[in-house]
């Protein structure tokens, strides 16, 4: 079994592997390491994949320490590391040893192959389940859900205006989707739908087809009802509520308002504001750590003009508190002008990234951030410093900074220092292992531990 995979020994043996296939994963390990050494769990772990997967992924594995050259290009800070690759280039990584995680993701690049090797007829079956998952809850979004390039209000090509015009002159309700923000979408969809051009038209999940089906269906002049029958609904004697699966613009728009506790209707997305007042909302919400959802108007028509009507309110961005209206964004000025929104809105601010690592630097008297735990380091730094700590025989609290990105790129900016471990005491940085090791060799480091054990 581990006759499957290849040891690369030089950055010229690592481009030839990478290129001999579309796709592979790149096992770094060490001697010393025991879960990633030969014969070690994550060892054989990677062994029984390359063998699953062999045809669709290239495994191959490469000592870090022996192979300077190889774990520099890839930038390998810790062992276990797995590089997925893709096309010749790195697409990702796993740090650590975790092997549902590795195995997940092997999995979903042997996916891909599959499914490039699929016809596209079948290409469905080889798509990866979390994408799949992806376009059946965008196309559930609405129960008339069109795919376009743009949106409703701006459609990017003449055929996309027309389906949104045809839908409009026959007044169904429709969601729409504007496939050029998200290329994982717009090429899985062609796919799933085995339908090689945009737009796209789905009725209750259900694919009715594209612009000139569309139009052949219109040509009776009753497009509602042509529609549900294209989709299997049975037509009502209101087909609006055929078409619309049963609910109101004004029963959906109520929906949404109680989606989330707080919820902004507004031009465009938190990250990708479309105007320059939703764009100082967000920016209030965001300053006082007030988590929050957002609807993006310009994506529907009709809850863009019905909210207006149902809220009394005629302008954009509206914030909901708990499914009630609070206001647009002078009125959020104007409690801002009064002191802290959160009370004032009745909610409570999510913790901002500063303050919870000072609570995780206080957590513990002595706080070692490493790599990994103190029964399994990920790195020799993390190792040594663990060592250092028990042999003074005190307790100390650990975090992994490799379970939380956030942490780790966060708590490198507030300590400005750039690499771990990182030994806090008191809630105070003491440095490095190599601060550590000078302490012990100074016979200073049992002195700044005590106080604290």
């Amino acid at each position: 079994m581990g006759g499957a995979v290849a040891e690369i020994k030089t950055l010229a043996e690592y481009h030839s592997a990478i290129e001999s296939c579309s796709k592979a994963c790149v096992f770094f390990w060490a001697a010393w390491h025991e879960p990633s050494k030969p014969g070690g769990q994550m060892d054989q772990v990677f062994s029984q994949l390359a063998e699953l997967h062999r045809g669709a992924v290239n495994c191959v594995k490469v000592e870090a320490e022996a192979a300077p050259e190889v774990s520099a290009k890839l930038e390998i800070a810790t062992v276990p590391t797995f590089v997925l690759v893709k096309g010749g280039a790195a697409c990702g990584r796993i740090e650590g040893a975790d092997p549902p995680t590795l195995a997940k993701r092997v999995q979903e690049l042997a996916n891909e192959h599959v499914a490039q090797q699929k016809s596209k007829g079948d290409g469905v079956e080889g798509m990866q389940p979390e994408l799949k998952a992806k376009l059946k809850s965008i196309i559930g979004t609405s129960p008339v859900m069109l795919f376009m390039k743009g949106n409703a209000e701006e459609p990017k090509c003449k055929f996309s205006r027309k389906m949104a015009e045809m839908l409009r002159g026959a007044k169904v309700d429709f969601g729409s989707f504007d496939i050029l923000t998200d290329e994982q979408v717009r090429a899985g969809l062609k796919v799933y739908s085995n339908w090689p051009t945009f737009p796209q038209l789905y009725v209750k999940g259900v694919l009715v087809g594209g612009v000139d089906e569309v139009s052949k269906l219109a040509e009776d002049g009753d497009l509602k009802n042509s529609l549900a029958n294209a989709a299997g609904v049975k037509p009502s004697k209101n087909t609006a509520g055929a078409v619309g699966g049963g609910k109101s613009v004004e029963e959906r728009c109520k929906d949404i308002m109680r989606r989330a506790e707080t919820m902004v209707f507004m031009k465009g997305t938190p990250d990708a504001p479309r105007c320059g007042f939703s764009r100082t909302l967000v920016g209030l919400l965001r300053e006082e750590n007030i988590a929050f959802e957002s609807f993006d108007i310009l994506e529907d028509q009709e809850v863009r003009e019905v909210l207006k009507d149902l809220s009394n309110w005629p302008t954009y961005p509206q914030l909901y508190v708990q499914g009630e209206l609070v206001g647009g964004l002078d009125i959020v000025k104007e409690m801002k002008l009064e002191g802290p929104l959160a009370p004032q809105l009745g909610v409570t601010p999510k913790e901002n990234l500063e303050s919870r690592l000072k609570r995780l630097m206080t957590s513990s008297p002595i706080m070692l951030f490493m790599k990994g735990n103190p029964d399994s380091p990920q790195c020799g730094f993390s190792r040594t410093a663990v060592g250092l700590l028990r042999e003074e025989g005190v307790e100390f609290g650990t975090f992994d900074i490799l379970a939380d990105d956030e942490v780790r790129q966060g708590l490198k900016k507030l300590s400005e220092w750039p690499t771990y471990p990182q030994l806090y005491c008191g809630g105070e940085l003491v440095g490095g292992l190599d601060i550590m090791k000078e302490m012990k060799q100074a016979g200073e480091l049992e002195a700044a531990l005590r106080p604290q054990a």
